[in-house]
């Protein structure tokens, strides 16, 4: 279940004091600044992390591993790049990198607290990534940033995403050995 902290903090301004002391008086005496409400979960958090992966390498791998950090589920989308001659055929790659995630999960099920961290799943895809995120209910598609070029080309996918197809993209910066 996902967990909401309600807090106020007072600004300086006097008029918003007395706005936040006023809504204060209405409140039921039992309830507490910094309680915890719980709220029930109603959907899976899926996301989508698109590549060639031809071949997959350590930093993608270290982009699954952060997604499944924030994400219940993040499918791997193993697609096909027309202006890339490919080194392994998709059926090949899709192989290969079930074979790497399922060692992933099998080393580290959970985070260093103890949580348990989000499925992995691994699919091939052809067509426009935004398609198949949607055809599969994801709400977010998973980008790794190595560097401020990559920010910069990124970014303009993302808006584009948002705004055509309502996929917000979820960035996660390299380990700087990956990057």
């Amino acid at each position: 279940s996902a967990r909401i902290l309600v807090g106020v903090r007072v600004a300086e301004a006097s008029s918003l004091r007395c706005l936040f002391l006023a809504s204060m008086a209405t409140l039921p005496s039992s309830r507490q600044l910094g309680t915890i409400f719980t709220m029930p979960k109603t959907r899976t958090r899926l996301a989508v992390f698109p590549g060639s992966f031809d071949p997959v390498t350590f930093g993608h791998l270290d982009v699954i591993a952060r997604g499944r950090r924030l994400f219940d589920e993040v499918v791997v989308a193993v697609g096909w790049n027309p202006g890339k001659d490919e080194l392994f055929s998709a059926s090949e790659r899709v192989d290969l990198v079930e074979l790497l995630v399922a060692q992933m999960c099998k080393d580290k099920p959970g985070d260093e607290h103890g949580n348990e961290l989000g499925d992995v799943r691994v699919e091939a895809f052809t067509g426009l990534t935004v398609d198949y995120a949607r055809s599969i209910g994801a709400s977010a598609l998973l980008r790794g940033i190595r560097n401020l070029s990559d920010l910069q080309y990124e970014v303009q996918f993302a808006v584009t995403n948002r705004e055509v197809a309502g996929l917000e993209t979820a960035f996660v910066v390299a380990g700087q050995s990956f990057a």
